[in-house]
């Protein structure tokens, strides 16, 4: 026999994704001129990949999440970093 779940008809969604505040573009905008400031500890070389590298991770880890609604990806990245290995049981209960 099958089983029939009703599914609701009206389904409300709050809006997921939001932008960047000002502070968040003029942290990202210091972070270049930080990248610009200490590229003369880098190789040569990676001087213009290590300049670039700045503003994007920062834009990136600043970016708000979409998958987790009301977090910002840096947010999640330490939530990940940290989180506990433990198993918890009930057998002790």
């Amino acid at each position: 026999m099958r089983k029939f779940v009703q599914t609701p008809r009206k389904i409300v969604l709050e809006a997921q994704y939001e932008k960047l505040s000002m502070k968040d573009v003029l942290i990202v905008v210091a972070s270049g001129f930080f990248g610009f400031a200490t590229k003369m500890i880098i190789f040569s070389y990676f001087q213009i990949p290590y300049m670039l590298f700045y503003p994007i991770a920062t834009y990136y880890f600043l970016s708000p999440s979409k998958d987790f609604t009301k977090k910002k990806n840096y947010q999640v990245t330490l939530q990940v970093m940290f989180k506990r290995r433990k198993n918890y049981s009930t057998k002790g209960v």
